[in-house]
């Protein structure tokens, strides 16, 4: 069997199991509850991206906005509860092995969706979701996906968690797939591996007797028939997948108990996780339907964690006996399921528009970055080379003489050029950036600049410079700070010690904009005479329009702790 890596492992989860948890997520949310824009984005934050902390930020504002309808104010609240949950509630501490199943076959929800589309907006809107999903495998994928049907996504976690090293992934095309190789996979040790010509598997395991040994473990493995022909030995975790998980919208789970307390899904206020072993979610052609041999107190407990997490409609409110598969619930109907996605469409097409922006622009920064280290490493190796004569043409030869692995190329379009003593992209702009600082002191109500040390940095990398007499080895030093200002029982009060640590960024808002993410750390001490010193300490974030002469406080409240002395901020 032929293994070939992937790309960028974390983009390729993000998409496909954050597509299939939204589904499932917005599935259990009705209509009302997602008018709330900001309590969507605060479900989208925590369950797919996976940032509690921005998540939290969402949370807390709807709690403190007045106007906000007060059945949302209570769901806000539920989900800071769970949050601030520290312990996996109802999980033994001991180690066990378990698994489970999501399914989601994007052909057939999609064009459902688009066959119940009302009007040319709706029918619009789920053509965007489409592209944006063939986007995003295209950049890992040779084969040209425009003519392919979208996949259907098997996500398997081997012991209940959704963290990366714990799920593998299964995609099956209509037609031949083959993965990129390339640096980005070796970086994130993910690999590949085709299970047929169709379908491929992707794993943070290095080999294909591994994840069957890994598999074997967890119970999730039948002996194949030796007259069902030769068929690759990862098609029985494909089968497997099949039974399981047979409907088009699945999920199914050996330890739904586990499942649960492991990823912190039930309310704070819920002392225990119910005790549900074997469970499936299953979308049959009228409803969703959870199945589970549990007692019926569990069922009626894990249903009322629903109700209150989701406000989920369970009907009817009575439980269906089924003697084969124990107890059966009505959860949601299918045409209530579309509606709720569609009117989720909007949302979830404007994150992945941004999402596809940040990611196209990292990829071109590290594309930048590999070739002004490549530079160093040819200039070292010629001696008659110098970089003021670099002309066009020059990356192409990195890439003939095999400097550079790939041929470097911006996916929106932009042209790598040599420009004012670095490289930079067209579309992006430079790599580097001049941080410009100035620090001043307020005298009778006017400023006095006393200090105004730059710093040239990197985007998404940190850099810091020291101002005053007590530094760093590695850091810019700039002259002492000595200027008075106001007293301290009665000796004048001098800024001994200023240091600025600062990372600068994009988010998904910022990607195709000038402005600039800058993350500002303050640490400063006061002098006023022998052992009369204060500290002060703040951290600040800006979203600053790079390029300006505009100049940026701050600390704004914080900074007030320096009273007679101000510090702001540029960058271009």
């Amino acid at each position: 069997m032929n293994k070939k890596k992937t790309g960028n492992h974390s983009k390729i989860f993000g998409v496909f199991s954050g597509l299939l948890l939204a589904a499932l997520i917005l599935a259990l949310i009705p209509a009302g509850y997602l008018h709330s824009q900001t309590l969507s984005e605060g479900l989208w934050k925590e369950f797919v991206e996976g940032d509690t902390g921005a998540a939290r930020t969402i949370y807390e504002n709807i709690v403190n906005k007045t106007a906000t309808d007060e059945t949302v104010i209570q769901k806000a609240r539920m989900r800071l509860k769970a949050i601030g949950e520290s312990s996996n509630i109802g999980v033994s501490s001991a180690t066990k092995s378990s698994f489970a199943i999501a399914r989601l076959n994007l052909k057939f929800l999609l064009n459902k969706l688009k066959s119940r589309a009302m009007n040319k907006e709706n029918a619009a809107g789920v053509n965007v979701l489409m592209d944006n999903i063939k986007s995003e495998l295209s950049t890992f994928i040779k084969e040209d996906l425009k003519s392919h049907s979208l996949p259907e996504i098997f996500i398997i976690s081997r012991n209940s968690s959704l963290s990366l090293n714990a799920v593998d992934i299964i995609l099956s095309f209509d037609k031949d797939v083959t993965f990129k190789s390339g640096e980005a996979a070796s970086a994130y040790n993910i690999n590949g591996y085709n299970i047929d010509w169709k379908t491929l598997l992707i794993s943070s395991i290095s080999s294909e007797s591994e994840i069957i040994s890994e598999y074997k473990k967890i119970g999730f493995w039948n002996e194949p028939d030796n007259n069902a022909g030769i068929q690759s030995g990862l098609y029985n975790i494909y089968d497997h997948c099949f039974k399981n998980a047979p409907f088009d919208i699945s999920f199914y789970t050996d330890d739904l108990e586990r499942f649960i307390g492991v990823n912190k899904i039930m309310p704070a206020y819920f002392k225990s996780v119910p005790k549900i072993n074997e469970a499936s979610i299953m979308l049959d052609n009228k409803r969703l339907i959870l199945s589970t041999a549990a007692e019926l107190s569990d069922i009626n407990r894990f249903l009322s964690a629903l109700d209150s997490f989701t406000g989920l409609k369970i009907l009817p409110a009575s439980i269906i006996h089924n003697e084969k598969k124990g107890h059966q619930v009505k959860l949601i109907g299918i045409e209530e399921l579309y509606d709720i996605l569609m009117q989720a469409l909007p949302y979830i097409n404007k994150k992945y528009s941004a999402a596809r922006q940040l990611s196209v622009y990292k990829s071109c920064l590290a594309n930048l970055r590999n070739i002004t280290s490549v530079t160093e490493l040819y200039s070292m190796e010629n001696e008659n080379f110098k970089k003021e004569n670099i002309k066009d043409g020059f990356i192409q030869e990195l890439f003939f003489k095999q400097y550079l692995k790939t041929e470097p190329v911006c996916a929106a379009g932009g042209k790598y050029i040599y420009k004012n003593s670095e490289f930079m992209c067209t579309a992006h702009g430079s790599n580097s950036k001049i941080i410009e600082f100035k620090i001043v002191k307020l005298t009778d109500g006017k400023e006095k600049i006393i200090s105004a040390p730059k710093i040239k940095t990197l985007i998404f990398h940190d850099s810091a410079i020291t101002i005053g007499t007590q530094k760093a080895t590695d850091e810019t030093a700039e002259v002492d700070i000595n200027k008075a200002g106001r007293t301290m029982d009665g000796v004048a009060e001098t800024l001994k010690f200023l240091k600025l640590a600062i990372r600068i960024s994009k988010d998904e808002e910022t990607a195709e904009t000038d402005y600039i993410i800058a993350a500002i750390s303050v640490s400063a001490i006061l002098y006023a005479g022998e052992n009369k010193e204060r500290s002060v300490q703040f951290n600040s974030k800006y979203k600053i329009s790079c390029g300006t002469d505009k100049w940026t406080e701050i600390g704004e409240v914080q900074n007030n702790a320096l009273k007679d002395f101000k510090i702001y901020m540029k960058i271009y």
